[in-house]
């Protein structure tokens, strides 16, 4: 028979009965919701990847007639004062873009990827 004092020999030494405390169960339950929380929350994420792209794609539309409608407009106000507008040749085209690759660069470093990829190229 254990007395009271082996009892707490035993105790101090670091061993202790088989089981779980009361802490490791609540890091055990707060780790497996938030990696449930994380698994739900993205799966209709998914599903609504192809309508996000689809009111992406519109909203580009759209955006791209009025830039062409206050294009219109700007070359006119600009013409009207008398300024004339250059248009650019292949090469000088050519030279632009690759004057503004490291911006494009950057915007893809910061919007990721998969922005550029829900934008259809002009």
């Amino acid at each position: 028979m254990i007395s009271m004092s082996d009892a707490v020999r035993v105790r101090g030494l670091g061993l202790r009965q088989a089981g779980f405390t009361l802490l490791e169960m609540i890091v055990v339950v707060a780790v497996l919701g938030l990696s449930l929380g994380l698994v739900v929350t993205r799966g209709p994420m998914r599903s609504q990847t192809v309508e996000m792209q689809a009111a992406v794609n519109q909203a580009v539309a759209h955006q791209r007639k009025l830039a062409v409608e206050e294009h219109e407009q700007s070359r006119k106000a600009i013409e009207a004062e008398g300024c004339q507008i250059k248009a650019l040749t292949p090469a000088e085209h050519d030279a632009f873009v690759a004057a503004v690759q490291p911006l494009l660069a950057d915007a893809r470093k910061t919007y990721g990827e998969a922005m550029f990829r829900m934008v259809p190229k002009a």
